[in-house]
């Protein structure tokens, strides 16, 4: 795949709109990308309505959620997106409009495989070049994503490119226990205009909810070093990646998403409305079981429940059952944590009425900064919807040996190596021992905490685990095939 020349071929364009479709002749047109061309029903930039072809600026989503950045610092200079209708079988181009210069980019736009965080999902892709124009074999409703490698770091990953996603949205949050809701579709292609609508979702007042893609939350662009990734939800304003939408009042919902063809940012494109239909009961919570949830939690942990409650994040401590004062419930006992993050959810499985909390009873996850025993109280005063997250204590605890053995995945062919570090300190690259089908490491003394990631080969480029935190012993691990940094599985140690 040929990635993008550094130079290229620069065409010059008024930026004066020529009155077409009745345009002032003094509008002008903002610098940035467009998508432009027959496929979006506007042929040029000099067309009527051509404006409401500018794209957003590129967000990506991994410096928010993982760099713990703001929506405006998470802009990624070069990366651009949009949605909106294609036709297909007609080009279009993107064009990169500066002063009075434009840039056009296309390329051989294939059908692909894309990364998201709930699996592969079917697309179309390039690599971008000067000069061309692209075509969708499909009409529907698409986010294009696009990124001239402006950064320079998406060289092993095809270097400037285009994804062309379908877009299918749904609801997500307190009303499915953060499930997916996939909205009815009515949409109107020729005039860019769509309607998603989800009836009878269940709201208790103050829970929260989101707009998401079926594909999930994110879409990777690099999909093997997971550097950069878009959102594929929005949230409140319209943002991607943005806050979640609270709900006020307890009630039965009719959510509608709207889509109208607008320039720029996606509060100019989308809004949405939230109509209450029917009354609902205060929640009974008796017999509610919440879990702690999250890598603070682990295997050697008094409690442990290695199911997992059906979440896939970490795993879990039961709480039990609250204990029931009028409207209000409490949850309250003493658990062993390790470092990390962690919050209170109820069991999957068991979604109505769903409690979900963080810190301080709100959304950001809860912090636990060594190993020790912890008192949690957790509360929901039902009537209102009202949580608090107490976390008390923190017993550090004792040093020890611990010993981590893996199994290696089919298409790890290097010897592997490890990088280690006892929480708070510094890493270093460690030699593994090979026992059969395990590769052991040992840590040469105590430690209260180890974190560990396996590395295929003894460098970061063939691969590697996500970070791996564990107070024990010995546990054992497989370690998963997939793309980008490999989970990893808790297995038995025979």
């Amino acid at each position: 795949m040929c990635a993008l020349a550094a130079v290229g071929m620069m065409f010059t364009a008024c930026k004066k709109n020529d009155n077409k479709g009745g345009f002032n002749p003094e509008d002008i047109m903002p610098d940035g990308m467009y998508v432009v061309g027959p496929a979006t029903g506007i042929n040029a930039l000099t067309d009527a309505n051509a404006i409401n072809l500018l794209t957003a600026q590129g967000v990506n989503e991994k410096l928010m959620d993982q760099d713990k950045k703001t929506w405006e610092e998470a802009h990624r200079a070069g990366m651009y997106e949009k949605y909106l209708f294609l036709n297909a079988n007609q080009d279009f181009s993107l064009v990169l409009l500066d002063g009075t210069d434009e840039t056009i980019y296309g390329g051989d736009l294939q059908e692909a495989t894309l990364v998201a965080d709930k699996g592969d999902v079917a697309g179309y892709w390039c690599a971008l070049e000067i000069g061309k124009k692209m075509q969708v074999p499909v009409t529907g409703f698409y986010h294009v994503i696009m990124d001239v490698n402006k950064e320079g770091d998406l060289d092993a990953a095809g270097g400037a490119q285009i994804i062309v996603a379908p877009v299918a949205w749904g609801i997500s949050g307190g009303c499915n226990g953060w499930g997916f809701d996939k909205a009815e579709l009515v949409a109107d292609p020729a005039s860019q205009t769509a309607t998603w609508t989800v009836t009878n979702a269940k709201f208790m007042a103050n829970q929260e909810f989101k707009f998401k893609d079926e594909m999930g939350w994110k879409i990777w662009l690099d999909g093997e070093t997971q550097q950069v990734s878009a959102n594929t939800n929005l949230g409140k304003d319209m943002r991607q990646g943005g806050d979640n939408i609270v709900v006020a009042e307890n009630g039965i919902y009719t959510v509608t998403l709207t889509f109208k063809l607008g320039k720029g940012d996606f509060v100019n494109s989308y809004a949405f409305n939230l109509t209450k239909t029917a009354d609902v009961e205060v929640a009974d919570y008796s017999n509610s079981e919440l879990v702690v949830v999250g890598d603070a939690v682990n295997s050697d942990t008094p409690d442990f429940d290695g199911n997992n409650g059906g979440w896939s994040w970490g795993n879990i401590i039961s709480l039990g059952l609250p204990e029931k004062n009028g409207n209000l419930y409490t949850w309250k006992k003493t658990v062993s944590l390790v470092a990390g993050g962690c919050k209170i959810r109820s069991i999957k499985t068991t979604d109505d009425p769903y409690y979900e909390a963080g810190a301080n009873g709100g959304n950001d996850n809860i912090t636990i900064t060594e190993a020790g025993d912890y008192v949690i109280t957790a509360t929901i005063d039902a009537a209102t919807n009202t949580k608090t997250v107490k976390v008390e204590g923190g017993t550090p605890a004792e040093p020890i040996m611990m010993t981590v053995k893996a199994k290696l995945p089919a298409d790890w062919t290097n010897t592997p190596t490890a990088w280690v570090w006892p929480t708070g300190g510094d890493g270093s690259a460690a030699a593994l021992t090979q026992q059969g089908d395990w590769w052991v490491y040992t840590t040469p003394e105590p430690v209260a905490e180890l974190n560990i990631i396996f590395r295929n080969g003894d460098g970061w480029d063939n691969g590697q685990t996500v970070d791996i935190s564990l107070r024990a012993e010995l546990i054992c691990y497989q370690i998963m095939e997939g793309e980008g940094n490999r989970n990893v599985t808790q297995i038995d140690c025979e």
